[in-house]
């Protein structure tokens, strides 16, 4: 569910980042394949709704989303080939 979605309102959301894509490519080895920067900017579209309480549920949201957690903490990752 969504911010959106949770306050019945019509918002967008949108996640830039900054990424060099000659390490994506593997051009330039000393280069990481990753974002070097992510950045999520949301825009509720909840006319009437005090812009505290929608910072109280973007704070909320970003607390308990599991994908910022992983990004902001170490964590175990493991790639395996199956059959």
């Amino acid at each position: 569910m969504t911010i959106n979605e949770l306050i019945g309102g019509n918002g967008t959301d949108s996640t830039p980042g900054d990424v060099d894509h000659r390490g994506v490519m593997q051009f330039d080895p000393g280069l990481r394949a990753g974002f070097n920067a992510i950045r999520v900017q949301v825009r509720a579209g909840a006319p009437g709704v005090p812009r505290e309480k929608l910072a109280k549920l973007v704070a909320a949201a970003e607390r308990s989303c599991a994908a910022t957690d992983a990004l902001r903490n170490s964590t175990s990752l493991t790639v395996q080939l199956v059959d």
